[in-house]
């Protein structure tokens, strides 16, 4: 018989197994994002439009225009 505990226990463990692969995926969005629409510092990777060598993509961190901080924009290996 299965105690009440080990019910519990094992969902909650596939939940968090879930969580933290979800959590580890990469999304490589289709096209650059519009001026403003990334927080300071927020990091998002864009298909390769053809700045950057094969195996690789573009990492673009988002800056603050009221705090002179420009948007950077990066070829980087294809993250896994």
């Amino acid at each position: 018989m299965i105690r009440r505990a080990d019910r519990i226990l094992l969902p909650t463990s596939v939940v968090a197994f879930l969580a933290m692969s979800a959590a580890s995926a990469t999304t490589i969005l289709d096209a650059m994002p519009e001026n403003g629409s990334l927080e300071t510092d927020q990091v998002v990777y864009v298909k390769n439009d053809g700045r950057c060598g094969a195996g690789e993509v573009l990492r673009v961190t988002g800056g603050n225009r009221s705090k002179g901080i420009k948007r950077k924009v990066e070829c980087v290996p294809r993250p896994e």
